[in-house]
């Protein structure tokens, strides 16, 4: 007899009290944007500019964002942790290169469980409709 259990979905809270597996990636960005995408939905995230200061790093969660308005900035030198659900982000170069390291501590819900972030206002999409990205 074969069972079918579903995955957990993204609103499953005991994945994400679990502790999480480690997901990092550092690198040298430019102006262009760079998409990273993880394999899980996202507990939390560490960010670290490790440019000098005054070399500004964007960050945002969709595309249309961190092109657009809906991005905040990590100066050089400085770094921040991110207590959120993500299943990708998107990092730039402000106006130059940026070095860059990222530590994201992952759930166990699969990435493809957490619908995607937007903007747009379309309910009739899959996406979660949040006018902050």
């Amino acid at each position: 007899m074969t069972l079918n259990n579903s995955d957990p979905g993204f609103n499953f809270v005991p994945a994400y009290t679990a502790p999480g597996l480690p997901w990092v990636s550092s690198g040298a960005l430019t102006t262009a944007t760079t998409r990273l995408d993880f394999p899980f939905v996202s507990r939390s995230i560490v960010i670290a500019n490790n440019s000098a200061a005054g070399s500004l790093l964007r960050v945002g969660f969709t595309q249309p964002g961190i092109n657009g308005t809906r991005y905040f900035l990590l100066d050089g030198k400085q770094n921040i942790t991110l207590d959120i659900r993500v299943k990708e982000i998107f990092l730039q170069g402000d106006s130059g290169a940026i070095n860059y390291a990222l530590c994201a501590n992952l759930s166990s819900i699969q990435a493809r469980m957490m619908p995607d972030l937007s903007g747009s206002g379309n309910a009739a999409s899959s996406s979660l409709n949040w006018n902050g990205v």
